[in-house]
């Protein structure tokens, strides 16, 4: 998978994989990190933007 352009979304990208079972793929026009198949950080860039979307809604219930 081509790596990002901008430094903040390769910083994400390598303390999301850093986790255990955490797989990468495509979502639309972003990436999904996902963890037994539910994804927790979808990351996208555009030109001069970066876009972070976070779901932790049932991780925070399993803790």
């Amino acid at each position: 998978m081509e790596t990002f352009a901008h430094p903040i979304c390769r910083q994400l990208r390598d303390v999301a994989m850093a986790f255990p079972e955490v797989s990468e793929g495509p979502s639309c026009v972003n990436r999904a990190f996902k963890v037994r198949k539910k994804a927790f950080l979808y990351v996208g860039e555009k030109a001069d933007q970066i876009k972070v979307m976070v779901h932790l809604k049932d991780s925070a219930l399993d803790g």
